[in-house]
């Protein structure tokens, strides 16, 4: 985390500890779309 140049976290709520990384990745490219569609 020390390398890192942003921190990023993705609110999870229900059942789920976890998200794998491609889950994780479709979930911040669609809210960066949905952001510029504003």
């Amino acid at each position: 985390l020390k390398a890192a140049d942003e921190l990023v976290s993705i609110p999870i709520h229900g059942k789920v500890d976890s998200l794998n990384v491609s889950v994780a990745a479709g979930l911040m490219m669609y809210e960066v779309i949905r952001q510029k569609d504003l």
